[in-house]
């Protein structure tokens, strides 16, 4: 039995999930919102707490005997970030029932080395409040300085988009140093430009040629993520985080394309409506 969080800045939702699928045993996949061991903190000191309520009907099943049915449930269950309910899949690869591509068209080049203001957080805290309070990381968009970060959007979308599962990033870069460091980060706006965090991941590369472009294969940290009727959803790249170490060399640059034959998007999961 696995149980973690979507914010977990130790053990990220993805490793999780790869392990879990290789696994040939009885088997359970939990996630729910918060950062590591958070959502387990209550049982501590005694007070209700799936959880621990989850992991005794386990070993009871499978250390005891006990037939308590918990063998007969979906075996991967996951905490919605955004409706706080609990959805049941038979497997990780059902999450996500479709996928939906966001054209990254335009030809965008950064500064490095000044954050841009989209952000993946603090580190516990924010992912903390997300769990309580479902308040995630935000930031207005058409403040982000372009100068210092490259900011895509998708049209409003007229039905709401259940984003389960892990966003991929597909694109071509063109760095001006042998090394740096990229955060992409995924934001549901609403009407008035504010993007709340959907689900970000950072991508460091070294050795590359300066000037020489290369294409950049990126999975997002999984999610489950209800983006609203009338909002959009938005990819937006820049060189620093607060959660973070980077490796971005002073005066770097990055020059983002999407050839003709190798069109750059971001791939986004979207599961059952």
């Amino acid at each position: 039995m696995l149980a973690n969080a979507w914010g977990d800045t130790v053990f990220p939702a993805n490793q999780y999930a790869s392990f879990y699928e290789k696994l040939t045993v009885p088997k359970r996949l939990e996630l729910r919102p918060g950062d590591h061991a958070t959502p387990e903190l209550t049982g501590l000191f005694g007070l209700p707490n799936d959880v621990w309520t989850d992991t005794r009907r386990w070993l009871d099943h499978y250390l005891r005997g006990v037939g308590n049915g918990v063998d007969r449930e979906q075996p991967v269950r996951l905490k919605s970030r955004t409706t706080g309910a609990y959805e049941g899949y038979p497997d990780w690869e059902s999450v996500t029932a479709t996928r939906r591509k966001l054209a990254l068209t335009d030809s965008p080049t950064i500064h490095a080395n000044v954050d841009s203001g989209a952000d993946g957080g603090i580190v516990f805290l924010s992912s903390i409040l997300d769990q309580v309070a479902r308040l995630p990381p935000t930031a207005s968009l058409p403040l982000l300085p372009r100068r210092w970060a490259a900011v895509w959007q998708s049209e409003r979308y007229g039905a709401a988009q259940r984003v389960r599962g892990t966003a991929t990033l597909h694109t071509t870069l063109t760095p001006s140093r042998e090394s740096g460091t990229l955060i992409a980060h995924l934001d549901d706006v609403g009407p008035l430009g504010i993007g709340e965090l959907v689900t970000h991941a950072p991508w460091t590369w070294h050795g590359r040629t300066p000037g020489e472009p290369f294409a950049v294969d990126l999975d997002l940290f999984s999610t489950a993520y209800d983006v609203p009727a009338g909002h959009r959803l938005a990819l937006v790249v820049d060189t620093v985080d607060p959660l973070y170490a980077e490796h971005n060399p002073s005066g770097a640059q990055l020059t983002f394309s999407s050839p003709s034959d190798d069109p750059s998007y971001v791939s986004v999961p979207l599961g059952e409506q």
